[in-house]
């Protein structure tokens, strides 16, 4: 995930937050997306795509034509609906400015016209070493699909954001799902760094076997050993069974939830989609 983060230029990296005017944007990934951004003294910046028009086709593929940062074009006079977006687009950049401001996190803004998974393919692509886009947009039937394409297609982007419409008072805790040793060592590290004051690592351990499990857990109690922040959550007897860890989360009500989406917890998209209904937890998602 972002195991090179922790040792590379991170000043360089930075959080993608994705807005979308005609969608609700949920105020959670907002402050997501800054307290991922403060945690490694990163920058934000907001994206908002605009809809491909007959007058973009010039013989160019879209993939390869990038107008960011250039201003979209007027609305038609009378366009109530263009009217509206640009009012709820301008509430939304000045809520995640509010936001930003207040934790101390740089701004920047871009605009872009076209498919959306090859424009932020092409801003992850300018900038590095590292980014993490955050999807703004509620939890629904096609979210879990759009996560799964920006993780398949979008090659510079080291992990998802996305948050539910719960809202309650969150821990101080942070909850890791770890389903193999490979990505272990560097979501524990961003769970570290993610982890409130006084907070403690809730460390859940997705297998298919009690085997696989317990040979988990070792180099997980191996890697942590010594260090009290980490919490080793008891072994759950719903071995391979996507969602098996909702109801413990829901009553720890973690500050944040890092996961891998497709693995064994999240294998499949209603189980996303579930537990975005349950916790208030803003969700990192990784490959």
């Amino acid at each position: 995930m972002i195991a090179h983060v922790a040792e590379a230029s991170e000043a360089s990296g930075r959080v993608l937050l994705w807005l979308e005017p005609d969608q609700i944007a949920m105020p959670e990934t907002a402050k997501a997306a800054v307290s991922i951004a403060r945690a490694y003294a990163a920058d934000i910046e907001t994206l908002v795509l605009d809809a491909p028009s007959a007058g973009d086709a010039t013989g160019v593929p879209v993939a390869h034509r990038s107008l960011l940062g250039k201003a979209a074009r007027p609305s038609p006079a009378g366009d109530d609906f263009a009217d509206q977006r640009d009012h709820l687009e301008a509430r939304q950049l000045r809520d995640v400015h509010e936001i930003a401001s207040g934790a101390g996190v740089r701004l920047s803004h871009a605009r872009a016209r076209g498919d959306a998974i090859d424009r932020l393919a092409e801003l992850c692509l300018s900038r590095g070493p590292w980014n993490i886009i955050a999807v703004s947009r509620p939890p629904s039937p096609e979210l879990p699909g759009l996560i799964s394409s920006i993780l398949a297609n979008v090659s510079g982007a080291t992990g998802v954001v996305v948050a539910g419409r719960t809202g309650a008072a969150l821990s101080n805790d942070v909850a890791v799902i770890l389903e193999d040793s490979d990505r272990m060592p560097s979501m524990l590290r961003a769970a570290e760094r993610l982890l409130p004051p006084k907070g403690r690592i809730q460390i859940f351990i997705a297998a298919d076997s009690a085997a696989q499990h317990d040979e988990i857990d070792g180099q997980a109690r191996l890697l942590t050993a010594g260090n009290d922040r980490f919490v080793h959550y008891p072994a759950s007897t719903s071995f391979g069974i996507s969602g098996a860890f909702d109801c413990e989360l829901f009553r720890l009500k973690p500050s944040f939830i890092i996961a891998r989406f497709g693995g064994v917890l999240l294998g499949q998209s209603r189980a996303l989609t579930r537990l975005l209904s349950l916790t208030p937890a803003p969700i990192l998602l990784v490959r």
